[in-house]
C-alpha cells in the first residue's frame, strides 16, 4: 500500500510525498511506517500506540470511521493522515 503525504506531514517523512509498505493489516502498516520514519510516532501515535484521536486516516478517498488494527489492506490501497481542524 501507499502512504500519502503532504503540508506539515511532510517534515515527518523527509519530505517524501509517498511512501510504499508491504502489509496484510493497518497494524502491521504503521509499524512498518512508523519504523522507517520514527519521527512520526510522537506525532501520529498516542501512548498506547493508536491513532491519536485528532488525526482522521483516510484509506482510498474514504475516511475511517472505526479504525481497526486488523483492517485489511492490500498492496493498491492508499492512506492518508489529516489532522482534525476544531
Amino acid at each position: 500500500m501507499t502512504f500519502k503525504f503532504s503540508g506539515a506531514w511532510l517534515r515527518l517523512v523527509a519530505n517524501q510525498r509517498t511512501v510504499s509498505i508491504e502489509a496484510s493489516n493497518f497494524s502491521e502498516a504503521l509499524t512498518k511506517l512508523t519504523d522507517q520514519h520514527p519521527q512520526l510516532k510522537g506525532v501520529l501515535l498516542d501512548d498506547s500506540g493508536q491513532v491519536r484521536r485528532n488525526h482522521y486516516v483516510v484509506v482510498n478517498g474514504d475516511p475511517v470511521a472505526q479504525l481497526s488494527p486488523d483492517m485489511p489492506l492490500s498492496e493498491h490501497d492508499q492512506i492518508e493522515f489529516l489532522t482534525r481542524v476544531s
